[in-house]
């Protein structure tokens, strides 16, 4: 069963797929990734909010009651609006924030607003790449010859970035 890739089976039970995958992929499945937002605080000059703080998203945000870190420490010098870096600490879709979500830290600092806003998306998250996915892409790769630009190298170049499943390249009509 594990001698071609359309059959083989993931190395946690057993198999070769990821094998496979090193060879033709140069690369194993992709795991799930946190989304990084930045959001904008409130607070009196000279207040500090440290590393660690944690945050958990409202009940009306598109993730509700997911929990936010932020890791590195933000005071507030000359200025009364900032903006904090906080990432989620589930993995993947399910704690997904957009722009004008609210969060509420979850413990009190003195002169910090509680309530902050979503005012960018850094990183969007993105979900593990599941080992059907990761076969597909397998298989695909070996179907597809590489040709040095061609439509099949755009395909296969989408597909290397974490969350795109598949691209359909076209030319122009009148351009090479």
């Amino acid at each position: 069963k594990n001698i071609f890739p359309d059959q083989a089976e993931p190395e946690a039970l057993g198999g070769s797929l990821e094998r496979f995958g090193i060879v033709k992929l140069n690369r194993l499945p992709t795991p799930a990734t946190a989304g990084v937002y930045k959001i904008t605080v409130i607070g009196v000059e000279g207040s500090l909010i440290p590393p660690g703080t944690t945050w958990k998203s409202l009940d009306n945000s598109t993730s509700p009651d997911k929990i936010f870190t932020n890791d590195n420490s933000f005071t507030f010098t000359g200025v009364t609006v900032g903006l904090l870096e906080i990432r989620a600490l589930d993995l993947g879709a399910q704690a997904r924030l957009i722009i004008d979500d609210q969060v509420q830290v979850t413990a009190p600092i003195a002169n910090v607003d509680s309530f902050a806003l979503v005012a960018t998306i850094d990183t969007n998250p993105t979900e593990a790449e599941s080992y059907e996915e990761y076969r597909d892409s397998v298989i695909q790769a070996y179907r597809e010859e590489p040709e040095g630009g061609s439509r099949t190298d755009y395909k296969k170049w989408s597909r290397d970035e974490p969350g795109v499943r598949d691209s359909y390249p076209y030319v122009k009509d009148g351009f090479p």
